[in-house]
């Protein structure tokens, strides 16, 4: 009978595993932040859809760990490969300061919030962009809004030549390693609309649905919440099939954001 117990415990034990993997709960990604070539990041393949040669947003609930230098979070490159690394629309923390980049050839634009974020505290940043006008917000309200002087879109990798994965947690994988994100990640959104501001700050701390209004304009939507699973994928939530995977140990952990029903 001990034999048998001890049996029964394992089963036990192993059930509790596969129950904890299971746990469909609320999740981030935690990123490590190294900068030297081992940085982690989700990679999710290349599409046309991320293009964005249109007015967009970009959202993300940012949990920043404080490191007072350029921390890349979410990037679509013109150019990432080995001898041919050029930013395309890359978000950023600089000195605790969220920011929009952008550029193409003769133009770069480079728009920050006007304060900066609170360490290990969660935060929801979002970009607008209408070619011409970029906006920072902060926990749905305008920081910082910037004119560029004239109509001008990022550029693609289709227009080099090249292809280059959408990567969350950092902007480069080919070279310039160092621009990698030390903190958490959720509820990163893409969209090909301008969101208004009245949007934003009613939609930030709550999950996008199909009741949203720009529903239609959802590019791409990473929740992050498989739980404790070890598949290293993650499910886009806009239904357009840009799942992403958990590249150099990508983690997820227990997500606190606090998003309503």
């Amino acid at each position: 009978m001990r034999n048998g117990r001890s049996y029964l415990a394992s089963v036990a034990m192993v059930i509790l595993a596969v129950s904890a993997q299971a746990d469909n709960g609320a999740f981030a990604v935690l990123f490590n932040g190294n900068q030297d070539g081992s940085g982690s990041y989700v990679a999710v393949p290349d599409s046309d859809a991320f293009d964005l040669t249109q007015p967009f947003t970009i959202e993300t609930w940012v949990n920043w760990d404080g490191d007072p230098s350029y921390r890349a979070y979410l990037s679509k490159p013109i150019g990432d490969e080995p001898g041919f690394v050029v930013t395309g629309v890359t978000m950023v923390v600089v000195d605790g300061f969220p920011c929009l980049a952008l550029q193409d050839v003769g133009v770069s634009r480079f728009t920050c919030a006007s304060s900066g974020l609170s360490p290990s505290t969660w935060t929801h940043v979002a970009a607008t962009y209408d070619g011409q006008v970029s906006t920072i917000y902060i926990d749905g309200v305008v920081s910082n809004s910037e004119d560029g002087g004239y109509v001008a879109f990022p550029g693609t990798d289709a227009e080099f030549g090249t292809s280059s994965s959408l990567l969350i947690g950092r902007e480069f994988v080919a070279d310039l390693v160092d621009r990698t994100f030390a903190g958490t990640l959720d509820e990163v959104r893409i969209w090909n609309a301008l969101l208004p501001a009245d949007t934003l700050q009613a939609w930030h701390d709550r999950v996008a649905t199909g009741a949203h209004p720009n529903a239609g304009s959802l590019v791409a939507y990473y929740q992050f919440n498989e739980g404790l699973s070890l598949n290293q994928t993650t499910q886009d939530h806009s239904h357009n099939g840009h799942d992403g995977t958990l590249m150099n140990g990508a983690t997820r952990v227990r997500s606190s954001v606090p998003l309503r029903p």
